[in-house]
């Protein structure tokens, strides 16, 4: 941590001096998480390939070899995992385009820093800058070089073609699919899609999106940001449903109440007023009812992340078959023309990986909707969570009743006019 304030303390430092290096300074900031991602890329593809090496392989299609059955289970486990690996490999092979081909803000401001310095007039007044610009100069074209750590396998290498041929092969299973299927996406359950076997999903994760040269793919653009929004809605739907379920569950134990307030009834009238009985049964009124309130207003919390969590589904079902024939039609194109550019073949592995990613993904997420929204109809207050909203609705509404009603009148004044 104390390396990483001196480091921002330097590029505040070197901003200061010159316009140049401010620009250099930025560029450096952000090369320097890029690069971050690309190694966490990398990590993560590294050991998703590793789980698709042949030789890893081996010994299991030995021992199958003789039986058609276990061969099939080892053919379509061996999908799953290259399904899977290829996705991871994806999202590295986008990160390592972001600073390839001198597209990378990194490499603009290098060139310009060295313009800039080159401007300085020897023994002039800025001539003491010039060392300064040459070591930042050097550092970032030191940070621009690729790190010798980074996964070397490269989208055209022979595993990475296998994987994209078994891909290719799910994708088109998927589409005979896609036609007959019907995604229910109101409460119910989803037909598991081609990539679950035995109970067991393909570990496949959306891709970001790039698109190829001279051509637009606008569905599957927006399917890849939709899924990503998918995901994080999902997020804050849990995170709502753990705030009812883990903060206000427990305190709101309806039967324990009721079972208080029956004591409190069939007590002697001497009982109730006796040793402030009457006061500390009101307390746990207060108490309760302030649970049910605290507990009904987590749980429209709920509602309605599940209400955006719904609504984004079904545009991603709507965007997952929109991408899927504009995948279908490439994948017809580029094998009607025999040959393919990098950019293309990259561009159709992604439509195709985000595909099927949500093939799997909507299996899991209507799963797990069907879960919280039984959390959500399971009122443990039965009912009485709502009334107590209610009641302080109503107080609050009476506060603001007179403001209401003036603003009520100044709103159909302007309607009339």
């Amino acid at each position: 941590m104390q390396t990483h304030n001196l480091q921002e303390a330097q590029a505040d430092l070197f901003a200061s001096l010159h316009s140049s290096l401010a620009a250099l300074e930025a560029a450096i900031g952000e090369r320097i998480q890029t690069n971050a991602d690309i190694q966490k890329n990398s990590d993560w593809a590294k050991a998703a390939l590793s789980e698709v090496e042949p030789t890893a392989w081996s010994t299991r299609i030995e021992a199958a070899r003789g039986d058609a059955d276990e061969l099939s289970k080892l053919r379509f486990s061996y999908a799953q995992f290259s399904i899977g690996a290829l996705g991871a490999f994806l999202n590295l092979e986008v990160a390592r385009a972001n600073v390839t081909g001198g597209q990378h803000p990194l490499n603009t401001a290098i060139v310009d820093a060295i313009i800039a310095h080159g401007d300085i007039v020897k023994g002039g007044e800025h001539d003491w800058l010039k060392p300064i610009f040459k070591a930042r100069i050097n550092a970032a074209s030191k940070l621009n070089n690729f790190n010798d750590s980074w996964l070397q396998t490269r989208f055209e290498d022979g595993l990475i073609s296998r994987l994209r041929l078994i891909q290719i092969k799910a994708f088109r299973v998927f589409l005979d699919n896609l036609k007959t299927r019907q995604y229910p996406l109101v409460l119910g359950t989803v037909v598991p899609s081609y990539l679950h076997y035995e109970g067991h999903p393909t570990r496949v994760w959306h891709a970001r999106f790039v698109d190829c040269i001279d051509s637009e793919h606008p569905a599957s653009r927006r399917l890849a940001d939709l899924q990503e929004q998918g995901a994080k809605a999902l997020t804050v739907c849990w995170q709502a449903h753990a705030a009812l379920k883990t903060d206000h569950e427990a305190k709101l134990d309806e039967v324990h109440h009721a079972n208080v307030l029956l004591n409190f009834l069939n007590a002697d009238e001497s009982e109730r007023n006796a040793n402030g009985y009457r006061y500390k049964v009101q307390q746990k009124v207060d108490a309760q009812n302030k649970s049910r309130y605290e507990y009904e207003t987590r749980r429209q919390t709920l509602l309605g992340s599940l209400r955006n969590f719904r609504g984004l589904m079904r545009e991603i079902v709507k965007s997952q078959r929109e991408s899927a024939a504009e995948g279908e039609a490439l994948l017809a194109e580029m094998e009607a023309s025999k040959h393919s550019s990098s950019d293309r073949s990259l561009t159709l592995a992604i439509i195709v990986n985000n595909c099927l990613a949500t093939d799997v993904h909507l299996a899991s997420w209507v799963k797990q909707l069907n879960e919280m929204q039984n959390s959500f109809d399971n009122d443990l207050s039965g009912g009485a969570g709502l009334r107590s909203l209610d009641a302080v609705f109503a107080e609050v509404r009476d506060t603001y009743e007179f403001a209401v009603g003036k603003r009520r009148d100044e709103l159909a004044e302007k309607s009339t006019t």
